[in-house]
């Protein structure tokens, strides 16, 4: 499976290709890089994803966090309660 380049596909009327020449490619290790150099001048990059608690939400917390994971980046989530 090929990496998104942009948040729209090609075909769809918002696509731009510039955007996605543009786009940062996916570098895992330039990520890594990054956060050993902001952590090296003092810098905590972790933190804490909070959304609603729901099915979804809790699903896309979890897949951010696997995106997130192969580059150094530690986040926790919490969920919350909507309010009626």
């Amino acid at each position: 499976m090929d990496g998104a380049v942009t948040a729209f596909a090609e075909g769809d009327p918002y696509y731009s290709a510039e955007a996605a020449t543009a786009y940062p490619s996916y570098d895992p290790e330039r990520a890594r890089q990054l956060i050993a150099d902001y952590k090296a001048s003092g810098g905590n990059p972790n933190f804490t994803f909070q959304d609603a608690n729901s099915p979804n939400n809790v699903q896309y917390a979890t897949f951010l966090q696997a995106q997130w994971r192969p580059s150094g980046w530690t986040c926790s989530s919490s969920s919350t309660t909507s309010p009626r």
